[in-house]
């Protein structure tokens, strides 16, 4: 095993330095910038959800708190991942690469491609639609108040 180790090292080694490379689009700098950002977001969500976690367990349970917590966790996570499956099937359907330089487009067309089945029933049901919203709104203030 000592004598294969060595050897599949270098196979992998010689396999990443054989790829051809693209000149960076980015300084370093930018990079820098960029890597110390989405730290900075992860660490930031880490603490959003610890301070969710100590709010809850002034109202509930410690088991309760915990699920509430894990439940915001993956709300937020399963909704990143529509989003990019989102991104991803508008830009397969068109052809098109969605501009990975802007997040703006590539968030709004994600969301346009995640309500385009919403449209017709609501256009179609105006009446219920404002009751279902109105009813939404009003059962989220009073669990939030």
């Amino acid at each position: 095993m000592a004598l294969i180790q060595p050897m599949i090292a270098q196979m992998v080694l010689n396999a990443v330095l054989s790829r051809p490379t693209k000149a960076p689009g980015m300084r370093k700098a930018e990079i820098c910038l960029l890597a110390v950002a989405g730290i900075l977001s992860v660490i930031g969500t880490v603490f959003l959800f610890m301070a969710l976690h100590a709010y809850a367990l002034v109202y509930y349970v410690p088991w309760v708190a915990a699920t509430i917590t894990g439940a915001g966790a993956l709300i937020v996570g399963l909704t990143c991942a529509v989003i990019a499956g989102g991104m991803e099937e508008v830009r397969q359907r068109d052809g098109k690469r969605i501009d990975a330089e802007d997040p703006t487009k590539a968030l709004l067309a994600a969301i346009e491609h995640a309500t385009q089945g919403l449209e017709k029933p609501i256009h179609d049901n105006p009446r219920t639609s404002v009751l279902l919203a109105s009813l939404a709104g009003y059962v989220a203030g009073n669990k939030l108040h």
